[in-house]
């Protein structure tokens, strides 16, 4: 009988870590979708701030425009999650649509990085790039209570950041 209330207690705790975590979320299909999703976003989000001044050397630009090409990338970021906050809460879109339309937008400004060889045109690609990846950046975690619930939000944000932070390691590197 020992035996059986040491795996007892050994079972209740690993039932409570289980749901402590909201470890069921990985069998609900919506999450797991977007957490992969996400992963895959968050892979290719950090390249160009990783890469973006070596890019900008490489093409011939001077030490300084390069580093002003990612000052202007990080401050517009910034720009862009202020407005994209400031029009999700207007209400004239569903927050989904909205991620949809900045990730899209997000993707087409890094397809156009390497067609911008001149000065003044990887500028302005940076500045799309940067005011779309931080109007997109808030929405990816504001879109979670819609696909899992406001009950179960916090620890499918806990978790969702988890998962994506593989994404996020991995990207710049590979």
């Amino acid at each position: 009988t020992e035996n059986s209330t040491k795996l007892s207690k050994c079972s209740t705790l690993l039932s409570r870590i289980y749901e402590g975590f909201e470890l069921p979320l990985l069998s609900h299909r919506g999450f797991l979708t977007y957490s992969i999703a996400i992963t895959f976003f968050n892979a290719g989000y950090f390249i160009p701030y990783v890469h973006l001044v070596a890019h900008s050397r490489h093409i011939g630009f001077t030490e300084y425009q390069a580093a002003a090409v990612i000052s202007v990338t990080g401050v517009v970021d910034i720009l862009g999650r202020v407005a994209s906050g400031w029009f999700s809460d207007l209400g004239k879109m569903r927050m989904l649509h909205m991620l949809v339309v900045w990730t899209g937008l997000l993707g087409l400004s890094l397809m156009l990085i390497p067609s911008a060889v001149v000065y003044s045109g990887l500028i302005v690609v940076s500045l799309v790039y940067g005011f779309c990846a931080g109007a997109m950046t808030p929405l990816a975690f504001a879109v979670v209570p819609e696909i899992v619930g406001m009950e179960r939000m916090l620890g499918a944000l806990g978790l969702l950041q988890l998962i994506e932070s593989v994404g996020g390691l991995l990207g710049a590197p590979l």
